[in-house]
C-alpha cells in the first residue's frame, strides 16, 4: 500500500486538493442531501454521483440546488465527507493508497483565547477518520489513514516558507521563514488574516473576517432577483459569477455591473478589516494575498499595502501549504 500525503483545503465555496505526486484539482464545494433525482440520457458519462454515509444520502456534481456549506458545524458534517471523498476522487487518489491528509480551520476558530481549540480539532480530525463515505455507483472510495489540522492563512505560509530539497525532502526555507509577514486568504465564508513574525503568528494582529466571496454570491442572487424577478438555481448562479452572463427563458443576459457591484462593495468591507488588523504593513517585509478568487479579483486589491503581492496560483496556496505540511510532519513521526 503506497502513501500518498494530501492537502485539502475544504472551503466553504470550493475545495481544492493538491497530492504529493504533484496533481491538484478545484471543485465547488457543493452536495445535497438526499437520493439521486438527475440520470443521465441515452448512457451518456454521468455528471450526477450518489454516495452514502452512516449520516444519510447526498448527491454531488452538475447539481440544480446544493446545501449550503455556511453554518459553524460544517467541518465536522456528512456534507463535509461527501465533498471531500469525492474531490479525491476526481484528483485519482487510489482507493487503496495510505492517505496521510492535512486540512485547515479559520485562525478565530483554530485558536481561542490565545489557545489552540483542542476541542474543536479533534473532532474535525476525527470527521475524515469515519471513513463512511460509500460511493453508490460501486467505485471504491479512498479511505483516510491520518488527519492533520492546521489553521487556514498560516497553511498558505508554510507553502511560502517549505520547499523539497534536492533529496526529495520538505524542508525550511530559513530565509523566507524569518520574514516578517501577512497572509490576506479571502475565502468563501470568511477572509483569515495572519502576520507572522520570526516564525510565530502575532494573535494581536491576526484574525477570521467574517465576509468572503460567498458573500459576493449571495449578493449577485439578490440583484438577479431583483432585476429580473427570477430566483437563480445554483448552476444558474456559478454561471453568473464566472461568466458574467446569465440565461433567463432561453436568453443570455448580461450581468457583468451586478457581479462587479458586489466585489467591489464586499471586497471593501475585506480591506477595512484587514487595514485594521495590519495597519500600514510598514513593519512587514510582505503582504500576500491568496485564495481561490483573488486572481479573478486580483484588479479591486491593488493599492491595499505599498508591499503587497499575489502569491503563487493563489487558488491552491492553502492545499500546497497543508500537503508540505502532511508530508514534513508524517515523515518526521517516521524517522
Amino acid at each position: 500500500m503506497k502513501k500518498l500525503f494530501v492537502g485539502v483545503d475544504d472551503g466553504f465555496a470550493e475545495t481544492k486538493v493538491v497530492l504529493s505526486n504533484g496533481a491538484c484539482i478545484r471543485i465547488p464545494s457543493q452536495a445535497k442531501a438526499g437520493e439521486m433525482s438527475q440520470i443521465s440520457i441515452n448512457g451518456s458519462g454521468h455528471t450526477v454521483f450518489p454516495y452514502k454515509t452512516n449520516d444519510g444520502n447526498y448527491i454531488i456534481g452538475d447539481i440544480t440546488e446544493a446545501d449550503s456549506t455556511a453554518f459553524d458545524d460544517y467541518p465536522m458534517s456528512a456534507l463535509n465527507r461527501v465533498i471531500v471523498a469525492h474531490a479525491l476522487r476526481l484528483a485519482g487518489v487510489d482507493h487503496d493508497s495510505q492517505l496521510f491528509v492535512c486540512t485547515g480551520l479559520p485562525i478565530k476558530r483554530f485558536y481561542i483565547a490565545g489557545s489552540i481549540n483542542k476541542s474543536l480539532i479533534k473532532q474535525k480530525t476525527q470527521n475524515l477518520l469515519k471513513n463512511d463515505v460509500v460511493a453508490l455507483d460501486g467505485t471504491p472510495s479512498p479511505r483516510v489513514f491520518k488527519h492533520e489540522v492546521i489553521s487556514e492563512g498560516i497553511a498558505a505560509w508554510m507553502d511560502v516558507v517549505l520547499y523539497r530539497n534536492k533529496d526529495g525532502k520538505i524542508v525550511v526555507n530559513k530565509e523566507q521563514a524569518a520574514k516578517a509577514m501577512a497572509i490576506i486568504d479571502i475565502g468563501g465564508r470568511t477572509t483569515d488574516v495572519a502576520v507572522i513574525q520570526n516564525g510565530n503568528l502575532d494573535i494581536s494582529r491576526s484574525s477570521t473576517i467574517n465576509v468572503g466571496m460567498l458573500s459576493v454570491q449571495e449578493m449577485v442572487k439578490e440583484a438577479i432577483i431583483g432585476k429580473f424577478d427570477v430566483t437563480p438555481t445554483i448552476e444558474q448562479l456559478n454561471t453568473a459569477l464566472s461568466e458574467k452572463k446569465i440565461k433567463l427563458w432561453g436568453k443570455w443576459e448580461p450581468i457583468a455591473d451586478l457581479v462587479l457591484s458586489a466585489q467591489k462593495t464586499i471586497l471593501s468591507r475585506i480591506e477595512s478589516e484587514c487595514k485594521r488588523c495590519i495597519g500600514s504593513g510598514a513593519d512587514l517585509d510582505q503582504v500576500v494575498f491568496v485564495g481561490g478568487t483573488v486572481a479573478e479579483v486580483e484588479g479591486l486589491l491593488q493599492g491595499w499595502f505599498r508591499n503587497q503581492h499575489i502569491g503563487f496560483e493563489p487558488g491552491y496556496a492553502n492545499a500546497r501549504g497543508m500537503q508540505k505540511y502532511a508530508e514534513m510532519v508524517m515523515n518526521t513521526k517516521a524517522e
